[in-house]
């Protein structure tokens, strides 16, 4: 007996002996091993102190020995790491990864009647829980047009880790007051933080649908307001999306976290630039969309879509005088030319159609499979209390005549313009 505790005894010891041995130069403290891409300066984590970091022959700045920044214009596809930990010199190469998909958020909280900065930051929350919740690669981009000290925030997990970078816009060159209801502020901001692969537009702020579109002599236009009335319209996003398709490529996905955005007429005018449209045709409350969404991009655009829809319900069902709400998501492909094919040829009664809750007063709008036969099949999801609802709304009534002039402006009207007066007749 006391021979095997003095060999168990004599093991236990040269164990212990072999792992003190063990040298430290084989310890790498070296945390990041890739970095993901974007236009954006990124942090470099070691476990300890380190010294002498330089990437790709620049040698870079730490804020505590432990964590170097890598400034945007360091950044390349192939970073080459170099660093000397307990006297020897480490060499990586820190491979940058392309994001899965990239939501480009573009949130103007900067209005004069109802700021809605304070719901942004809610939302990075809700991304935040995302990120941490899925399995593949997602940067969220936001262009924070606050009241004051705008702000572009990127978001995004790397093996494990949720990443919060924020800047000023005046570093990227653009003036630090961002102006969200200029059109070519939007394209600007698109062309500098567009990465690849998968892209869903997000316009985060207010929505009044196709009103304004008519009046070239105001500032007004229909879609992010601003603190100085501006907004923009459906045709000036149109031809954001157009030049952007021009430069890179159609755009996934069009959203709209806004009131009443899902409206026929929109999507109609939209559609031959994305591959999917959400939003809703009714109105939204402060707190909009739940981003936990995103969570659910694990299998395609089109589930996490179908999902957006879904969030959205749970996150409000229980709200018992919110039962206006809806949300839609839609396939574009082909969807003019499907329009074009199968307007109806009599307008239902009135006592026949369900009429939406539209933040447009003095107008009337419908569910548009009254007007689309088998508008239905584009429907990805959607939400509303009443049963066999697409949650696509169309124009059904007005005799407001600036409503009218606003309506004779876009594409929707100047196509079917025979059908519309005769036919269809909303005023």
């Amino acid at each position: 007996m006391k021979k095997i505790f003095k060999y168990t005894f004599i093991l236990i010891s040269f164990l212990f002996l072999m792992s003190s041995c063990i040298p430290l130069s084989l310890f790498d403290p070296l945390i990041t091993n890739e970095i993901i891409d974007g236009n954006f300066d990124k942090v470099i984590e070691f476990k300890e102190k380190v010294k002498n970091v330089k990437i790709n022959g620049t040698v870079l700045s730490s804020f505590d020995g432990k964590n170097y920044t890598l400034s945007r214009t360091l950044f390349t596809k192939n970073n080459y790491l170099e660093y000397e930990y307990n006297g020897k010199i480490y060499k990586k190469t820190l491979n940058a990864v392309k994001p899965d998909l990239q939501l480009f958020i573009y949130a103007c909280g900067d209005t004069t009647n109802s700021p809605l900065s304070e719901f942004l930051e809610d939302d990075i929350n809700e991304i935040k829980n995302a990120l941490m919740n899925v399995k593949r690669n997602i940067l969220v981009t936001i262009i924070a047009d606050f009241t004051e000290n705008d702000k572009i925030i990127n978001l995004y997990n790397m093996n494990g880790k949720f990443y919060r970078v924020e800047t000023n816009p005046s570093e990227y060159g653009m003036n630090d007051e961002i102006n969200s209801s200029n059109p070519d502020i939007l394209y600007t901001y698109m062309e500098k933080f567009y990465i690849g692969n998968t892209f869903f537009l997000d316009l985060w702020n207010h929505g009044n649908a196709w009103e304004w579109e008519s009046k070239q002599y105001l500032k007004t236009k229909a879609v992010i307001v601003e603190s100085s009335s501006e907004f923009l319209k459906i045709s000036d996003i149109k031809n954001v999306l157009k030049k952007f398709e021009e430069t890179h490529k159609k755009i996934d996905v069009i959203g709209f976290d806004a009131c009443s955005m899902a409206q026929l007429e929109i999507v109609y005018e939209l559609s031959p630039y994305a591959n999917y449209f959400v939003g809703s045709v009714n109105e939204e409350p402060g707190y909009g969309w739940n981003y936990n969404f995103l969570r659910y991009y694990d299998l395609s655009i089109e589930f996490m879509l179908s999902n957006l829809v879904a969030v959205y319900y749970d996150y409000y069902n229980s709200y018992s005088n919110l039962n206006y709400l809806t949300m839609t998501a839609i396939r574009l492909n082909d969807f003019k030319n499907f329009v074009s094919k199968n307007l109806v040829s009599i307008k239902p009664n009135d006592n026949d159609v369900v009429i939406f809750h539209s933040v447009i007063s003095n107008a009337d709008f419908c569910d548009s499979k009254f007007a689309v036969n088998g508008i239905e099949n584009y429907i990805i999801n959607s939400y509303y209390k009443e049963k066999n609802s697409t949650g696509l709304g169309i124009l059904y009534k007005t005799s407001d005549m600036d409503l009218i002039l606003d309506y004779k402006e876009l594409d929707f009207y100047k196509d079917f313009k025979l059908w519309i007066e005769e036919k269809w007749k909303p005023f």
